[in-house]
């Protein structure tokens, strides 16, 4: 049978003792007393916690904190682990140089960079793309922390982020640069291996479906199809990667040059552009906490407030954009022939595999001008810019005949 063992008065209970009703009731009160005493202690530490947090003081406690601080011995703050930080500004610099989670994973176990984060008994000792994925999210790198409580089963904000509560790792300009360029890739999945597709996510049919690369495999140049004809649903026209270069990158770099420039004034301003876009999405996401405060039954009246703040917050930094671009818009064109020259640096870095950061650069460039291109399917690109303009640009009837197979003899 079942036997019970209580270790608060080491009694046992067996098919035999559980009659021994008086017993029983006493080691049931001896529970009950210990539950109780254990719920006063966590209502008590809650308490001093919520207090501390409200008063915006430290809440030190074992485990608690990213991996790259540690906490100071008199509890009051935390201080700076310098070799996992160096760690965390690695990858943030790697990424903002256009290298993907793999590739990045791949370079920390070869150089042996220090793990970043708390080790656990089923804390993996190396490097995965998931946990880069998730670095370059955590805005603790930033010295921000968000205090939580846990709901049912599920941990939910507690509260406004906390700022300058962990010691800073990251700049913002940092920041920005790296979620401009995660803006850039629609999917966590895009974070993989080295981003060879320049339009993914970008370049749609005519007919509302997105379209797919497919490689040039033993053709001349890569195509890209409709997504509905992949599936058989339609039968529109594809494009290949070269006409789409040669007749609308030419043409987009002419016109937009002060996209696509490599002078230090224009640098600078792209990066102005991206920082303020970066902030624009964090503002985004406060939004929305606020309003689902709000449905929850928050104080109406501070949130409202907060909303309002937001607001005026993001008022500035879209003007602040809408300022750069003028900015890059009134830059000088850079020669008759800087489309045609763009054209070919586009064709080098995609034939080159070794050019992840020309790649990322020019993706960066393009998804920063555009929201979309869709691809008429006889003859006409549409570029939609994030200003809200619309540029046509006709690709030539010959651009679209499909190139003779490489392993084919033409006729004599």
């Amino acid at each position: 049978g079942i036997r019970v063992v209580s270790l608060i008065d080491g009694k046992e209970w067996n098919e035999t003792t559980i009659n021994d009703t008086v017993n029983f009731m006493m080691s049931v009160l001896l529970f009950a007393r210990a539950h109780e005493e254990s719920a006063t202690k966590a209502r008590r530490v809650r308490a001093a916690f919520t207090k501390k947090r409200e008063a915006k003081l430290p809440v030190v406690s074992h485990g608690h904190g990213p991996g790259w601080a540690y906490p100071r011995e008199d509890r009051q703050g935390w201080l700076l682990d310098e070799a996992k930080a160096a760690s965390v500004v690695k990858v943030f610099e790697h990424v903002a140089n256009g290298h993907g989670g793999v590739s990045i994973a791949r370079i920390a176990n070869t150089e042996e960079w220090p793990l970043p984060w708390r080790v656990r008994a089923n804390t993996n000792t190396r490097w995965e793309h998931t946990q880069v994925s998730r670095l370059v999210r955590d805005r603790r790198v930033l010295g921000e922390w968000q205090p939580k409580q846990m709901v049912g089963t599920e941990l939910v904000p507690l509260g406004e982020p906390v700022l300058d509560y962990f010691p800073r790792v990251i700049t913002d300009d940092l920041w920005g640069r790296v979620h401009a360029a995660l803006d850039g890739r629609q999917s966590i999945p895009r974070l993989r291996g080295i981003k060879g597709d320049l339009l993914a996510g970008l370049l749609y049919c005519t007919c509302g479906e997105r379209m797919q690369k497919k490689p040039a495999w033993k053709r001349g140049s890569a195509r890209y199809y409709c997504l509905g004809r992949v599936a058989g649903a339609s039968t529109c026209a594809p494009i290949s990667e070269a006409a789409i270069i040669d007749f609308g990158f030419s043409f987009l770099a002419t016109a937009e040059a002060g996209q696509f420039q490599e002078t230090e004034a224009l640098r600078l301003t792209r990066i102005a552009i991206d920082e303020a876009n970066a902030k624009l999405a964090d503002l985004d996401s406060k939004t929305e906490r606020y309003l689902a405060a709000i449905e929850e039954g928050g104080e109406m009246r501070l949130v409202t407030q907060r909303l309002r703040e937001i607001e005026q917050q993001q008022d500035s930094l879209r003007e602040v954009v809408r300022q750069k671009r003028n900015e890059l818009a009134a830059a000088p064109k850079g020669g008759s022939d800087f489309g045609s020259l763009f054209a070919e640096d586009v064709k080098a870095a995609l034939n080159d595999k070794s050019a992840v950061k020309e790649r990322h650069r020019i993706s960066t460039a393009l998804n920063r001008l555009l929201t979309k291109v869709v691809w008429s399917g006889d003859g006409w690109l549409m570029f939609h810019t994030r200003d809200g303009n619309m540029i046509a640009r006709t690709v030539p009837r010959s651009a679209l005949e499909r190139a003779p197979r490489k392993d084919k003899k033409t006729a004599a």
